[in-house]
């Protein structure tokens, strides 16, 4: 499994986007699962093999 330790929501959140709306935190699962990636407790993960 590869995680990002929540850098990407961290760097969003600094941005001032806010993904904790219902509408958006669909919107962005979404995407994410047309790659395979999971967003739990606001970290990115995927599973691999390595």
């Amino acid at each position: 499994m590869l995680s990002d330790y929540g850098y990407i929501v961290n760097e969003l959140n600094m941005l001032g986007v806010e993904i904790k709306s219902t509408k958006r935190k669909e919107m962005i699962q979404t995407i994410l699962n047309r790659f395979g990636v999971r967003l739990v407790n606001e970290t990115l993960s995927i599973e691999c093999s390595l």
